[in-house]
């Protein structure tokens, strides 16, 4: 008999959809207040019911979504180091004048180059063992 996944990551996941289209959201409303909330919980649940008869191994699939992760991280963390900057984009809340020269650009490019050696640093050893195919 196949496992049915985590129930909470599709309660997270809910969550998640929920708040970004501003539906009224949680596990304390009832299921007629908070109708596509609960929706996504069932749609979520389901998915995962139905992957688990599916060949997906699923600590494989997790390993490869951090990968992907760790890849789109670097240029993801540059382009908010420019929005940061930017006043067109954040308006009042642009980065202080102290902050925005120096620090932004040594910083940010610094932790972005660190992230984008760091995923192929961290997958080359399993790789390398057959561990990850």
């Amino acid at each position: 008999m196949p496992k049915a996944r985590s129930p909470q990551i599709a309660g997270s996941a809910a969550y998640a959809v929920a708040e970004m289209f501003r539906w009224p959201e949680g596990l304390d409303r009832r299921p007629r207040e908070a109708k596509a909330f609960y929706a996504t919980i069932a749609a979520a649940t389901l998915g995962s019911i139905a992957l688990s008869f599916t060949a997906l191994y699923p600590i494989r699939a997790l390993h490869w979504s951090a990968v992907i992760n760790g890849i789109l991280v670097t240029p993801l963390m540059a382009m908010m180091v420019m929005m940061v900057r930017s006043p067109r984009i954040t308006g009042r809340l642009t980065a202080p004048w102290w902050w925005q020269p120096w620090h932004s650009q040594r910083l940010g490019s610094s932790c972005s180059s660190h992230s984008g050696g760091a995923a192929p640093a961290r997958h080359a050893p399993l790789a390398r063992t057959g561990a990850i195919r």
